[in-house]
């Protein structure tokens, strides 16, 4: 009980500090944004602010969803410790959609590649049609305890919109992040760096061949 009275608490922080944040995205993007913390095993929404375009992605305060399928839960996900990592990829990956990644280590090939982009990204694997991007959120001790995202339908994501959506839900994190009083741990020069003049999406050319598979 105290523990899971903790967890409320920081969840609460969390969503007090990350709200100016999560109101700069919905009104640069006009796109379903939330903000979601690790429970367990599984990736619980704690607040959301959703598009006001009648085709738009949804999802409620309070409910959980996948780690593995979501861009929110691999975001997290991919900065666990290692112990944590292998606990959760021990619970069979439910198949979600036909793009959802269900073998353990493909998923740790595309959770390496997150850990080096600071975005995750979610191509129709938790809701066919979906699409989604996602960045980790870290506390004062350089723990991962939430992920920010912008979640649309695909048909409103082409190239250039997937690469400015990932950049601002990347800069969301790190805003978020020291709201906190934390450190993102990846420098966001470096980050650019890696994918100046890359016209894909970062996580979309760096895990090619990744997603889909079984």
């Amino acid at each position: 009980l105290v523990r899971l009275g903790q967890r409320a608490l920081e969840s609460s922080d969390v969503r007090t500090r990350a709200r100016p944040v999560l109101e700069a995205l919905h009104h640069r993007f006009n796109e379903t944004v939330n903000l979601g913390v690790f429970a367990d095993s599984l990736v619980a929404y704690v607040d959301m602010m959703e598009s006001d375009q009648g085709l738009r992605m949804a999802a409620r305060v309070g409910v959980t969803d996948q780690m593995h399928s979501t861009a929110l839960g691999k975001a997290i996900l991919s900065y666990l410790p290692a112990d944590e990592q292998d606990r959760i990829l021990a619970y069979p990956l439910v198949r979600r959609t036909d793009r959802t990644i269900t073998d353990p280590d493909a998923l740790r090939c595309e959770l390496s590649v997150i850990r080096q982009l600071g975005v995750a990204e979610d191509r129709g694997e938790n809701e066919v049609g979906a699409h989604c991007y996602g960045a980790p959120v870290f506390d004062h001790q350089g723990h991962v305890v939430a992920a920010v995202s912008v979640a649309s339908p695909q048909s409103r994501v082409d190239v250039e919109r997937g690469r400015q959506i990932s950049e601002a839900v990347r800069d969301a994190a790190a805003d978020i992040t020291e709201r906190l009083g934390g450190r993102w741990p990846i420098e966001r020069d470096w980050i650019e760096s890696q994918t100046a003049g890359n016209s894909d999406a970062p996580i979309q050319e760096a895990a090619s061949g990744v997603a889909g598979d079984d």
